[in-house]
């Protein structure tokens, strides 16, 4: 199994030791590059030297008496729109963004010949068809989560409901609803949307 490549960035020097200490002793992780301190810019010379060392994982130790000075400089895309093709022909269109005030539910809309289904939070909350069957009633009992306004976690049912199908699954030797192979279906898309991005005609396969 090849090495998971680290970057340390942190401004206290015996921190920046420690960690390389232990990040070197994992025997599965090595210490490629280290930092004594914080990007300022996205053209901050310690951003390329960053991406120069090509890492596999950014260790970021962060101070607790003053984080700004970690967090802020740290560039990431806060918006994201992507044209989705299914082996079926169906099109699909993907949208995120942490920077439409003030933060919405997490949203899926699913749209066919036969009427149209709308998700919240994994609750459906709209559900028009032609012929509905009877066991199908949109939930109107809304998440009470605030989404991408804020990270708390004050409604805890999606990550109970998570759990409880974990736990079955194990007691009963089953497959839980979304296993590891779905789970890494996800993020197959996402890697191939950063593909798609990098590419003169903007399409890639999953």
């Amino acid at each position: 199994m090849s090495e998971l490549s680290v970057v340390i960035i942190a401004t206290d020097s015996e921190q920046r030791a420690v960690l390389q200490v232990l990040v070197d002793g994992t025997g599965v992780a090595r210490t490629v590059h280290s930092c004594a301190s914080f990007p300022m810019a996205g053209t901050d010379p310690v951003v390329r030297r960053i991406h120069s060392a090509s890492p596999g994982v950014a260790l970021v130790d962060i101070p607790s008496d003053n984080p700004t000075t970690a967090l802020h400089a740290i560039e990431a895309e806060d918006i994201a729109v992507a044209i989705l093709e299914f082996a079926s022909g169906a099109l699909g269109v993907l949208q995120a963004t942490t920077a439409a005030y003030p933060g919405y539910p997490r949203r899926l809309e699913v749209t066919g010949s036969e009427g149209t289904i709308v998700l919240e939070h994994d609750r459906i909350v709209a559900a028009d068809l032609r012929n509905p069957p009877a066991n199908i009633n949109a939930d109107t009992a809304r998440d009470q989560n605030q989404s991408s306004s804020s990270p708390v976690v004050s409604d805890v049912r999606g990550h109970q409901a998570v759990f409880e199908d974990f736990i079955h699954a194990v007691q009963h030797d089953s497959k839980p609803a979304c296993d590891g192979h779905e789970g890494r279906r996800s993020l197959a898309v996402i890697e191939a949307i950063y593909r798609a991005a990098e590419k003169s005609d903007g399409v890639a396969d999953v």
